[in-house]
C-alpha cells in the first residue's frame, strides 16, 4: 500500500530511494481539494487570507558569529515582520530566540543557519534542564519557513529548534540535518504549546545502529502540546522518529501526524517514556515505517497517565523492520506496555486503541508485543505473506477481523485476554463500549503571521489562513471504518491524593480534616453573561493554613462559568498540591512555577461549576514546614469549550516581580504571586488585586490580581517591599463564543 506526500507547496523533501517508496505517486492538487469536500469549497475567499508585511533583512554572514546580527534583526522587525536570511548565504550562529508575530524566512533552499560549534554559545532554554538552538519561548503567531536547512556542525547535545509554552507555531518546508554527529539532541520539539503546524519538515539525523547515546537524537517530539498538526514529513534518526509524551503537566490531546516516512536505529513511532499525565486524541496515518531497528509502533506508559482514542490507519510498514508492534521500554524484546517506572510508583492505563489498514510488506520476527490495553480494535490487516506473529496479552476487549494471511501464523492469543471477537464488532471490556475513536479530521492550523512582499534575491511563496473543516482520509488508497465525529475523553489528569503530579514527593495518605483559617468574602455581585462578552469576576474567596489541607467557603453564581483557585506556597520542604476539590468535584492542574525552595505558585481549574455555596478543599503532598494561601474566583462569560490559554511562570531573587502571559483583547489575565520573605507585594498597570495575604506571623506573602488582556500579551509586574524570592504566574481567560 502507497499514498502520495500531498505537498501544500511545490517542493517535495528530497527522500533517499527506498525501494517500493520510489513508486510513490504525487496526488493532484485537485485531489488535494477534493479532499476538503465540496462544502468547504462554497467560498474559498474565506479560507486565503494574506496580508501585507514588512520585510527586514539579515544582511550578509560576516564568516564568523552573526548571532548578533540575527538576532538584532529579530528584535527591531516590527510585529507582523518577516526576518529574512540571505539567498544562497551560510550564517553561524549561537542560540536564537525567535520573536512573537514574525516570520524567520530563509531566502532560498541553499540558505544554511548552523549551530555554533562552541557549546558556551547555545543557551539553556528558560524553564528546563536542556540548551537549544533556535528557541520559542512564550512566543505566538511564530513561524519559521523555508526551503531551507537548520544544520548542526558539532558533538553538542542541544535540541535544534523547540517551541516552549508557546501557541500558534508554524514551521514548513525546513529541513533539519546533524548527520554525522554522534549525539545530536532532539530535532524539532514542541512542549506545552497550542495550535501548532509542521509541514514539509525534513529531518536527517545520523542512523549508526547501536553504540552512542539513545536519548539525543529523535526527529520530531510532541509533549504536552495541543492542537498540533504534523504532516508531509520525512524523519530518519538514530533514536526515535516520532516521539508523542508527557514529561511534565499539561494534557496531550488532539495531534494528527499524516503522510510522513519514518526511520528510526530505534522506534519509528513512540508513545512515551514520559507520561505523568494523559495522551488521548493522537492519529498517525498514511505513514511509511522503514529500516527501523527496534520498533515500528512502539507505546510504553511508565509515569501513571491515561493513554486513551489512539489511532494508526493506514500505515506501510517495510521489510527492513525489525518488530512491527512493540511495548515496554528497551532494546526490541519489549515488555508491558502498563508498568510503573520504579518499584511502587505509579501505573497507567491505555484505553481504546485502533489498528487499522495496515500493511506489512516483511519483516518483524517473532516479537511483535501488544499488551495492557483496554478496548483494542486490530482489523483491516494485510501480512502479505509474512510469517512473523504479533502477540496480544492481557487485554480486556480485543476485536481481530479481516486478516490477509495465516492467521494461526500471524497472531498469537497469550494469557490474560478477555471478552475476544473475530466478527468485526466493537470491542467489550465489562459492559462498556470503547473511548471514541478520534476523527481523521485535522485539529485547525494555527494563523500565519503575514505574506512576504517579492524581494530581488528571492521569490516568497505566498502564505495563507486556511482553516478547513474536515479533511478526509484518501480513499483512493482505502476504504476507512465509520468513526465516531467527537472523541470522548474517558479519563481525567486531575492528580488524586494518592497520585501526586510530577515533582511532588510521593503518594500521601488521606489527610486530616480541614481546618480553614479565614472566612470566604461575600460575592460582590452575580452577573449574567452572554457569549460575546469579556470575562468578569463574579466571587471572591480566600484563605491561609499551615496544616496539610484546608478548606474555603465559597459561592458560585452567573453564567459560562470557570473556577480558577491560585495557591500560594512558601515551600521550605517542596511540599505542593496534591488536590483540589469542589464540593466533591475534583479541579484539574492547570501549571505552577518554582523559585527553589522558597516560593511556589498553582492553578488548578472547574469549568461550568455548580451554582450555590459550597466547600473548595486544597490538600498539600505534606503538613506544610511554612504557610500557604490560596484564592478561589469565579469567573463568568468564559469559552466552556477552550477557556485558557498557555499559562506562563517567572521566578528570581530581586525587589520587582513580572511576566509576560500570551492573551488578546477581550480576554482576562489571572496572577498569582508568592515570596518568601518580601515586606509587602503591590501590583502595577491595570491589575485588579483580589486578595493580598500576609501569612503566618512572618512576611511570607501569597496574593492574586487580575489584569484586562490586550494585544498579544500582557506583562504582570509587581513591585516587592524588599529583594526576596518571588515566583509569579498567570494565565489569560477566552470569553465565552
Amino acid at each position: 500500500m502507497e499514498f502520495a506526500l500531498n505537498k501544500r507547496r511545490a517542493r517535495v523533501p528530497a527522500i533517499r530511494p527506498i525501494g517500493t517508496v520510489g513508486r510513490l505517486l504525487l496526488l493532484s492538487f485537485s485531489l488535494g481539494i477534493a479532499l476538503w469536500g465540496a462544502d468547504q469549497l462554497a467560498d474559498v475567499s474565506g479560507f486565503f487570507k494574506a496580508q501585507a508585511a514588512e520585510t527586514c533583512y539579515v544582511g550578509s554572514p560576516s564568516g564568523g558569529d552573526d548571532t548578533n546580527k540575527i538576532q538584532q534583526a529579530i528584535n527591531n522587525c516590527p510585529s507582523g515582520g518577516i526576518i529574512v536570511l540571505q539567498a544562497g548565504k551560510t550564517y553561524t550562529a549561537g542560540s536564537i530566540y525567535l520573536k512573537s508575530n514574525t516570520t524567520l524566512k530563509f531566502g532560498s533552499s541553499s540558505t544554511v543557519l548552523q549551530a555554533h560549534s562552541d557549546a558556551s554559545k547555545i543557551d539553556i532554554i528558560p524553564k528546563t534542564s536542556h540548551s537549544g538552538f533556535i528557541i520559542g519561548f512564550s512566543v505566538n503567531n511564530v513561524a519559521i519557513e523555508g526551503p531551507g536547512t537548520i544544520k548542526k556542525i558539532a558533538a553538542n547535545g542541544h535540541s535544534m529548534v523547540e517551541f516552549q509554552r508557546s501557541s500558534g507555531i508554524r514551521v514548513t518546508d525546513i529541513t533539519i540535518d546533524s548527520r554525522g554527529i554522534h549525539y545530536a539532541g532532539f530535532h524539532l520539539v514542541s512542549h506545552a504549546s497550542d495550535n501548532v503546524l509542521f509541514e514539509g519538515v525534513t529531518i536527517y539525523g545520523q542512523q549508526v545502529g547501536s553504540g552512542w547515546p539513545w536519548g539525543g537524537n529523535d526527529g520530531i517530539d510532541i509533549q504536552n502540546s495541543q492542537h498540533v498538526i504534523v504532516r508531509d514529513c520525512f524523519v530518519e534518526t538514530h533514536d526515535d522518529g516520532i516521539a508523542i509524551a508527557s514529561p511534565r503537566t499539561e494534557v496531550l490531546d488532539d495531534v494528527l501526524i499524516e503522510n510522513c516516512i519514518l526511520s528510526s536505529d530505534s522506534a519509528a513511532i513512540k508513545f512515551g517514556t514520559g507520561s505523568g499525565v494523559d495522551i488521548k486524541n493522537v492519529t498517525f496515518r498514511n505513514i511509511i515505517i522503514r529500516n527501523s531497528r527496534n520498533a515500528g509502533i512502539r507505546i510504553v506508559n511508565l509515569d501513571g497517565g491515561t493513554f486513551s482514542n489512539l489511532l494508526f490507519e493506514n500505515i506501510t510498514i517495510k521489510s527492513d523492520v525489525n518488530v512491527w508492534f512493540l511495548c515496554g521500554k528497551g532494546g526490541s524484546t519489549g515488555g508491558e506496555c502498563v508498568a510503573a517506572r520504579n518499584l511502587g510508583g505509579p501505573e497507567g492505563e491505555i484505553l481504546g486503541v485502533t489498528f487499522r489498514n495496515i500493511t506489512i510488506e516483511g519483516g518483524g520476527g517473532d516479537r511483535s508485543k501488544i499488551n495492557d490495553m483496554s478496548w483494542v480494535t486490530f482489523r483491516d490487516i494485510d501480512f502479505g505473506g509474512a510469517s512473523s506473529t504479533v502477540k496480544f496479552s492481557n487485554i480486556c476487549g480485543l476485536s481481530i477481523f479481516n486478516l490477509s494471511g495465516d492467521q494461526n501464523v500471524n497472531i498469537s492469543i497469550g494469557s490474560g485476554v478477555s471478552n475476544l471477537v473475530y466478527d468485526g464488532s466493537q470491542p467489550e471490556c465489562g459492559g462498556e463500549g470503547p473511548p471514541a475513536t478520534p476523527t481523521s479530521s485535522a485539529p485547525p492550523p494555527p494563523t500565519p503571521t503575514n505574506t512576504p512582499n517579492p524581494t530581488s534575491t528571492f521569490t516568497p511563496l505566498p502564505t495563507f489562513t486556511f482553516t478547513p473543516t474536515n479533511t478526509a482520509i484518501n480513499t483512493a488508497t482505502f476504504t476507512p471504518l465509520p468513526a465516531t465525529d467527537t472523541p470522548t475523553p474517558t479519563s481525567s489528569s486531575v492528580p488524586s491524593t494518592n497520585t501526586p503530579i510530577p515533582g511532588t514527593s510521593g503518594p500521601t495518605n488521606t489527610p486530616p480534616p480541614p481546618t480553614p483559617t479565614n472566612s470566604a468574602v461575600p460575592p460582590t455581585n452575580t452577573p449574567t453573561a452572554n457569549p460575546g462578552s469579556a470575562p468578569a469576576v463574579d466571587t471572591v474567596s480566600y484563605g491561609t493554613t499551615a496544616g496539610s489541607s484546608f478548606s474555603i467557603t465559597h459561592t458560585t453564581a452567573g453564567a459560562y462559568r470557570l473556577m480558577l483557585v491560585g495557591v500560594s506556597i512558601n515551600n521550605d520542604n517542596m511540599e505542593t498540591v496534591t488536590s483540589v476539590t469542589y464540593n466533591g468535584i475534583p479541579l484539574t492542574y492547570v501549571d505552577s512555577e518554582t523559585q527553589a525552595d522558597d516560593a511556589r505558585v498553582e492553578i488548578w481549574k472547574l469549568v461550568n461549576p455548580p451554582v450555590g455555596t459550597g466547600d473548595l478543599v486544597v490538600t498539600f503532598s505534606a503538613n506544610l514546614k511554612r504557610q500557604a494561601a490560596a484564592g478561589v474566583i469565579t469567573f463568568t462569560g468564559v469559552d466552556q469549550s477552550n477557556p485558557l490559554r498557555t499559562f506562563v511562570g517567572d521566578n528570581a531573587t530581586s525587589n520587582s516581580a513580572s511576566v509576560s502571559v500570551p492573551s488578546a483583547a477581550g480576554e482576562l489575565i489571572l496572577g498569582v504571586f508568592s515570596c518568601e520573605t518580601c515586606d509587602s507585594v503591590t501590583f502595577s498597570g491595570q491589575s485588579v488585586q483580589h486578595w493580598n495575604l500576609m501569612l503566618g506571623g512572618g512576611r511570607e506573602f501569597g496574593a492574586g490580581a487580575t489584569w484586562q488582556g490586550a494585544g498579544n500579551q500582557v506583562t504582570l509586574s509587581a513591585a516587592l517591599g524588599k529583594r526576596d524570592h518571588w515566583a509569579l504566574g498567570g494565565i489569560s481567560i477566552r470569553p465565552a463564543q
